[in-house]
């Protein structure tokens, strides 16, 4: 699994008020790992100074999945709807 993240400042990021309370999503245990393991380093890197707000209805994935040993697709998909796919998993 690979994850990239932008962080940028309220000022330039788009203010959704919609966002301000979580969402409700139950995210998969690969994706809440990795929101887990980034948050710890981005806190440890600033010393607590910082907050993190995840804006998940602005991001997307790329998920890559294999039906049968010929069958190889990639989805390029929001994260709502990785969230979705990875259950079936």
């Amino acid at each position: 699994m690979e994850l990239n993240v932008k962080v940028l400042t309220t000022g330039h990021w788009p203010n959704d008020q919609r966002e301000q309370q979580p969402p409700v999503v139950n995210l998969a245990k690969e994706i809440n790992s990795a929101i887990n393991t980034f948050s710890q380093y981005y806190q440890h890197r600033f010393n607590n100074v910082r907050q993190l707000h995840w804006k998940l209805s602005l991001g997307s994935a790329e998920l890559k999945a294999r039906l049968n040993s010929q069958m190889k697709y990639e989805f390029q998909v929001s994260s709502y709807q990785m969230c979705l796919l990875l259950f079936f998993n």
